[in-house]
C-alpha cells in the first residue's frame, strides 16, 4: 500500500475535521502475473474499515486508487517469497523512483529485473543463515548444549 506525503490534515480551526489530501494506492506486485482485482476490493475494505474504527475517519473509496502492476515474471510456483523479497528491496532502494511507478498507470516493471536474480536469493538465504548458526554456535556455546541435554532427556526409547 503506497500513499502519497499526507493522506489528510487538519484545517486547523476544528482538529475533529480532517480533509483528505492526496490518493491511497494499493498497489498488488503478482510475479504470477494473476489479476488481483478482488485483493484490491478487499484492501479497500479494510482499509475503510479499520479507519473508521481506528480513527473515527470516514475514508471514501474513491480516495482508494488500486492497480496490478506489471512485475518479473517467476518460472514456476515455488519462488512467491523469493520474488517478493527482490521486488521490495529494489523498492526501497530509491524510494522516490518507486512512488512514479507505483502512481503512474503506464508503468511496466516486467523488466525490474532478471528472475535469475530472485531465484539466486534462495542460495543467499541458504548461506546467509548458514553463517547466523555458526555465528550463534560460537557466542552460546553452553545454551546450545543445556538444550540438547534438556532435549535427549525428554525423549523416551521404547
Amino acid at each position: 500500500v503506497e500513499s502519497g506525503p499526507e493522506i489528510f490534515v487538519s484545517d486547523g480551526e476544528d482538529d475533529e475535521e480532517i480533509k483528505p489530501k492526496s490518493f491511497t494506492h494499493i498497489v498488488i506486485l503478482d510475479s504470477l502475473g494473476q489479476p488481483r482485482s478482488g485483493a484490491i476490493d478487499q484492501l479497500k475494505r479494510f482499509l475503510i474499515e479499520e479507519a473508521e474504527r481506528r480513527y473515527g475517519v470516514h475514508l471514501d473509496k474513491s480516495m482508494l486508487k488500486g492497480r496490478n502492476l506489471k512485475v518479473p515474471r517467476q518460472p514456476n510456483l515455488t519462488d512467491c517469497g523469493l520474488f517478493l523479497l527482490e521486488s521490495v528491496e529494489r523498492a526501497l532502494r530509491d524510494i522516490d523512483v518507486t512512488k512514479t511507478h507505483f502512481v503512474d498507470a503506464d508503468s511496466n516493471l516486467s523488466n525490474w529485473f532478471a528472475p535469475e536474480a530472485a531465484s539466486r536469493r534462495r542460495s543467499l538465504l541458504l548461506e546467509e543463515m548458514q553463517r547466523l548458526t555458526a555465528e550463534f554456535r560460537e557466542k552460546h556455546p553452553q545454551e546450545i548444549e543445556a538444550h540438547h541435554q534438556t532435549a535427549s532427556s525428554d525423549v523416551e526409547l521404547y
